[in-house]
């Protein structure tokens, strides 16, 4: 598989902030124990973030419309898993596939 995995998720894009990832960037420069707490710190300013965004109102992640389809779910998720993983997720997407049209056959 070699396509381009995202860098980030809609949630980590709306939640991070230059100083987080510059934080997380330090990280391997940093001895153990700083290293905790400059993580701990980075993580505590992204949950910040998020309480100040999901805390006053609720928020659409994107603009695409909302979808209830397992199948685009598990497509999407697939931007964000290893190999193994994504042969999983087309397991599944194939067994649903399957499944209706044995349904729709079943209607007929």
């Amino acid at each position: 598989m070699d396509r381009k995995k995202p860098e980030m998720t809609a949630l980590d894009q709306m939640v991070a902030t230059r100083q987080g990832q510059l934080l997380k960037a330090a990280l391997p420069y940093l001895g153990p124990p700083q290293q905790q707490m400059v993580s701990l710190y980075a993580k505590i300013l992204e949950l910040k973030n998020t309480w100040e965004i999901f805390g006053a109102s609720p928020v659409r992640m994107c603009e695409a419309p909302q979808s209830s389809d397992p199948l685009e779910m598990l497509n999407d998720l697939k931007n964000y898993c290893d190999e193994p993983t994504c042969r999983q997720i087309d397991s599944l997407v194939n067994t649903l596939a399957t499944l209706e049209i044995i349904n729709l056959m079943k209607s007929s």
